[in-house]
């Protein structure tokens, strides 16, 4: 199974859709600032943990990077090495996702920055909790048939439009907590992720040259 991101105001939907390049998020529009969805979540439908997370701030900046693997064949008296080609490494995407419950209080609400007094602070910092925890989940094997032999980290879709839609696994999730408040709440929080590719098909040239990291192959 693969994702489309639907275009519109609200956060994005996602649906079943053969064709990953298919995406209207190659098109972005300001209210649409990414997303994560986690497969076993979603394949598993427990309905007490979402399967999926909005991004509360559009990510920037965002780093892609791909790389070739050559094999090196050294001729004896030849005044260059022969590369041969053995394969294109999986390509990473790595950013910076923000959270401040202060900022997105006053995205939200009416009450602008005058918090909403307590609760809704307190609601706003157990969101960006919540979030935390989704994306720590993603570096942990799920409880499946598999056993302890031949577990592994979840597959997701990562979706930041105009840049990237890949089926993905989270390598590394650092965090920087820049604030909380004087019973603890996260206030202000700062999570660095690296996202490595993980495709189910072969990735062509002409794949690239069409559709770029857009992709067309995928779950």
């Amino acid at each position: 199974m693969s994702y489309q991101v639907q275009g519109g105001s609200g956060s994005p939907s996602v649906k079943s859709d053969p064709n990953l390049g298919s995406i209207a998020a190659q098109r972005p529009t300001a209210a649409v600032r990414g997303y994560v969805k986690n497969l076993l979540l979603e394949e598993t439908g427990n309905p007490d943990y979402p399967d999926m997370i909005n991004f509360p701030f559009r990510p920037n900046p965002v780093n892609v990077e791909t790389s070739a693997n050559d094999d090196t064949m050294d001729v004896m008296g030849m005044s260059h090495a022969y590369d041969t080609y053995r394969n294109t490494a999986n390509a990473t995407v790595s950013f910076e996702v923000y959270q401040n419950a202060l900022m997105m209080i006053k995205e939200t609400t009416s009450e602008g920055w005058k918090e909403g007094g307590k609760s809704i602070l307190n609601q706003m910092s157990a969101e960006i909790e919540k979030q935390r925890r989704f994306l720590q989940a993603l570096l942990y094997p799920g409880v499946t048939q598999a056993g302890v032999i031949g577990s592994q980290r979840p597959p997701c879709i990562l979706c930041l439009p105009g840049i990237v839609t890949i089926r993905c696994r989270l390598q590394s999730l650092g965090e920087v907590h820049e604030r909380c408040d004087i019973e603890g709440n996260i206030v202000e929080l700062r999570l660095s992720v690296t996202f490595k590719e993980a495709p189910m098909a072969r990735v062509t040239m002409e794949d690239v040259l069409m559709n770029g990291m857009f992709r067309t192959w995928g779950a």
